[in-house]
C-alpha cells in the first residue's frame, strides 16, 4: 500500500539537494553609477592679523655716524602692534650724512651695521669680495693727497721699519725684500720716495741691466732681477751714430786782407823799413815789425751748458702708499 509523502516535506528535501550541490560562480555584475561628492565643509575662523614693517626717520647730530650731521633711517617689524617702531623693533639702522666726508672709521661702523660685525663685506656689498681680497696686504697704489692724509689702513711707502708681529698679514706678504729692519722684529716697507716704478724684468730681457741693478741689503734674500731692487740714473747711448753734413769743394772769402803786403826792398825783408803797413792804406797787418807770439802755458777751457741734473720724462708728483 502506498504511503503518500507530505508536500512540506518535498521542498525540504529539494532544498537539501541544492544546498549539498551548488554550481559555478557567475559572472560579476555591471559597476553602478558614481556616488555624488560630499558637500563643501564650513569656512575655517580667521587669522591672526600679520605684523607691519615700519620705517622711522629722525635727524642725526654730527657725530660718530655722521660727522656733519644727516639723517638716520631705522626699520624694523612692529611686534607688538602698536603702531610705533620701538627701540628694540629696529632691525636696520642706516645714515644720510651731509657736511664733511665721513672718516673710514665712520664707513666702516657703518658697514658692520648693516652686514653685521665681523663678517667682512658679504654677497650684498662688493659682490662677496672682503677686503683682504679687494686689497690684500702689500698692494701699493698711487694716493694722489698728501703724506698727512693717506688713509687709515694704508702706509706711505717711505721704507720706514714695522713690526713684523703687529703687522703680520703685511710681512707675510712682502717679507724682507725691501729691507731686513733689525733683523728680528721689524722689516722694512718699500721706499718709493722720488722713483718711478718698473716691473720685475725676470727673464723678459727688457730691462738689459737687471743683473746689475742694486739690492737692498744683505739678509734680505734679495737678487737684482727681483722685486725690492733698485737702480740709478742713466742715459742710454743713442741708436744711431753722429755725423756730419757734406758740403763738397768750396772756397772762403778772405775778409779784408785784399792786397799783399810790400816792403822797402826785396824779399827776404830782414830788417828793412817798410813803406807803410801796406801798399794800399787799409791798415792791413805790418809783418815786418812784428813780437814774438807769446805762450798760455796749460791751461783747460769750461764748457757750459752741458745739461740737466737727470733724464726724466714728463711727470707729476704721487704718494705711494702700501696696504697693511
Amino acid at each position: 500500500m502506498k504511503q503518500q509523502i507530505p508536500r512540506k516535506w518535498l521542498w525540504s528535501a529539494a532544498a537539501a539537494a541544492l544546498a549539498a550541490c551548488s554550481g559555478a560562480q557567475g559572472p560579476q555584475g555591471p559597476e553602478g553609477p558614481p556616488g555624488q561628492q560630499g558637500a563643501t565643509g564650513a569656512a575655517g575662523a580667521a587669522g591672526a592679523a600679520g605684523q607691519n614693517a615700519l620705517v622711522a626717520v629722525a635727524a642725526e647730530a654730527a657725530g660718530a655716524n655722521c660727522s656733519g650731521g644727516g639723517i638716520s633711517v631705522r626699520s624694523g617689524i612692529d611686534s607688538n602692534g602698536n603702531g610705533t617702531l620701538d627701540a628694540a623693533e629696529v632691525t636696520n639702522t642706516s645714515y644720510v650724512c651731509n657736511g664733511s666726508l665721513d672718516t673710514p672709521a665712520q664707513v666702516l661702523a657703518k658697514v658692520e651695521t648693516v652686514d653685521g660685525a665681523g663678517s667682512g663685506l658679504d654677497a650684498d656689498l662688493l659682490q662677496g669680495q672682503s677686503l683682504d681680497t679687494v686689497s690684500p696686504a702689500g698692494t701699493v697704489v698711487a694716493f694722489a693727497g698728501p703724506a698727512g692724509r693717506v688713509p687709515t689702513g694704508w702706509f706711505l711707502c717711505d721704507g720706514r721699519a714695522i713690526s713684523r708681529t703687529t703687522f703680520v698679514k703685511l710681512f707675510n706678504a712682502i717679507g724682507v725684500f725691501h729691507g731686513i729692519g733689525d733683523g728680528t722684529s721689524t722689516f722694512n716697507i718699500p721706499d718709493y720716495r722720488g722713483r718711478f716704478l718698473r716691473g720685475v724684468d725676470y727673464t723678459a730681457n727688457r730691462d738689459p741691466d737687471h743683473n746689475a741693478r742694486t739690492v737692498v741689503g744683505a739678509g734680505t734674500g734679495v737678487v737684482s732681477n727681483e722685486v725690492g731692487s733698485v737702480q740709478a740714473n742713466a742715459t742710454a747711448r743713442p741708436n744711431n751714430a753722429f755725423g756730419t753734413d757734406f758740403q763738397g769743394n768750396h772756397t772762403h772769402g778772405n775778409g779784408n786782407f785784399n792786397q799783399l803786403l810790400e816792403g822797402a826792398g826785396s824779399p827776404p825783408f830782414g830788417s828793412v823799413t817798410p813803406t807803410g803797413f801796406d801798399n794800399g792804406g787799409n791798415n792791413e797787418l805790418d809783418i815786418l815789425n812784428h813780437a814774438t807770439m807769446l805762450t798760455a802755458g796749460a791751461h783747460t777751457h769750461t764748457i757750459t751748458g752741458g745739461g740737466d741734473n737727470e733724464t726724466r720724462p714728463l711727470n707729476g708728483y704721487v704718494n705711494y702708499i702700501i696696504k697693511f
